[in-house]
């Protein structure tokens, strides 16, 4: 259920379809489908939580998890100050 409600949040977005495809695609879905299945596990314990809400909680939270997961990526590959400028700037903040 939840494949489909993200996938339809990413359609729109100004994202190049080779960067949408990487995002919803199957392999990609299925390796990192507890980020997708974590809040509706947990919907119960919030009632008020409306379902429009619970899909948003749902997509931002695997966006946001697939943004670190890159993040970390381009870090381990060095850092770009053309591709990553902020990841130039919290380089040198940390020395």
């Amino acid at each position: 259920m939840y494949l489909q409600v993200l996938r339809q949040h990413i359609a729109p977005m100004p994202l190049s379809a080779g960067f949408k495809e990487q995002l919803s695609s199957e392999v990609e879905l299925q390796a990192y489908l507890f980020y997708l299945e974590l809040p509706p596990l947990l919907a119960p314990l919030f009632p008020r939580v409306s379902p429009h809400q619970l899909d948003a909680l749902t997509v931002n939270n695997y966006l946001y998890f697939r943004f670190v997961l890159a993040s970390e990526n381009q870090r381990d590959a060095g850092p770009s100050a053309e591709q990553w400028p902020w990841l130039k700037v919290w380089y040198k903040s940390r020395i």
